[in-house]
């Protein structure tokens, strides 16, 4: 009885329908702003490594020399595989932390706002830069072991490496989000839901990529390891997060409903 009057005279006291309404509203608006900021993220770390300055400039890839040319290639590979890991390790702290503490910010918890950044922040840092290394390796197989590039625009795997790379990025951080969320608000019962949902998202949006950047910005490259121009990175990181937050704020939700009617059933 206590609860229903207090539940009554408090005109502030949120239903679970206008939390998880909220929640979505906030998860939509972190992805637009987790979009633009990740852009200028993904800007500065995919060139923060440069090449040894030791290393032989010039034609040094192709010198006729082997073991310039072949130092100048590992040298290469490596500064390519440390930025890979860079940017998608940013990237996978701002999307992560920023979306892990809009439950609590929904709730007007700080304990569970704090934790939600703390950890998407661990977490996204963590897989991010894992998948950033997965991602650099499964383009350098595909490009050396599939790819014929005598067909040029003809060889579908030009098609396939993006895909592939791409999916190798959104699953780390997929995967980062996934614990985040359900550690902080979703519980075990949503871990499943949570990770089917915001995989489908980034295996989605790998597989539509380049052909929405190939229709849009045909004159940026997309088939790199990272999207190459400014409005171009911006789709790239934009529309994956806005459908994350989608998927993240639904799932969240059907968390706590499926909650709600199982204290219910108790209850009665």
């Amino acid at each position: 009885m206590t609860a229903d009057v207090n539940s009554s005279t408090d005109p502030a006291a949120p239903t679970p329908t206008t939390s998880s309404g909220k929640r979505l509203i906030l998860f939509v608006l972190a992805g637009l702003v987790c979009g633009a900021v990740g852009q200028q993220l993904v800007e500065h770390s995919r060139h923060y490594f440069g090449l040894p300055t030791d290393l032989p400039v010039g034609e040094a890839s192709f010198n006729p020399d082997p073991a310039i040319s072949e130092a100048a290639q590992a040298a290469t590979r490596t500064m390519n595989m440390k930025n890979a890991a860079l940017a998608i390790g940013a990237l996978g702290v701002l999307i992560t932390g920023v979306f892990g503490s809009i439950p609590g910010l929904a709730a007007r918890s700080f304990g569970r706002t704090t934790l939600g950044l703390c950890l998407g922040v661990v977490l996204g840092a963590i897989l991010g830069t894992i998948a950033g290394l997965g991602g650099f390796h499964v383009y350098e197989y595909i490009s050396t072991e599939r790819v014929d590039w005598t067909k040029a625009d003809g060889d579908p795997w030009l098609i396939y490496i993006t895909m592939f790379t791409h999916a190798t990025y959104w699953t780390g951080l997929c995967l980062a989000l996934t614990l985040t969320l359900s550690a902080v608000w979703g519980g075990a019962a949503a871990l499943w839901r949570l990770l089917a949902a915001t995989l489908g998202v980034g295996v989605a949006w790998a597989m539509c990529y380049p052909f929405a950047a190939a229709i849009l910005f045909p004159v940026d490259r997309s088939d790199g390891r990272i999207p190459e121009g400014t409005t171009n990175t911006l789709l790239w990181i934009g529309v994956y997060a806005v459908l994350l937050g989608l998927a993240s704020g639904r799932c969240l939700s059907h968390a706590e409903a499926a909650r709600a009617r199982k204290a219910a059933d108790a209850a009665a």
